[in-house]
């Protein structure tokens, strides 16, 4: 999935290094986990997985937010509203 073709409009980031910058700045519990930059001859760095998976939550949920004929994106009111 390339990063640039607007799926992730709140993240903006030419690459993955990039955006994972991004996340960890919104998120600062991500930061201590950010990898250093890798050389082109070096491996992606296992951490990496963690932002692609942050990524694709604040993703979704974007989405979700917009979805909501309320707007609110409040998950735990929409499931209590649809419960009962």
């Amino acid at each position: 999935m390339p990063w640039g073709d607007g799926h992730f409009a709140y993240i903006s980031g030419n690459n993955k290094r990039e955006v994972a910058s991004v996340l960890a700045e919104q998120f600062l519990a991500l930061l201590s986990k950010l990898p250093p930059r890798r050389k082109c001859w070096q491996s992606e760095d296992y951490r990496m997985s963690i932002f692609d998976a942050a990524a694709a939550g604040v993703a979704y949920f974007g989405r979700y937010q917009k979805r909501m004929p309320n707007g609110s994106g409040d998950i735990t009111c929409d499931a209590k509203n649809q419960l009962g």
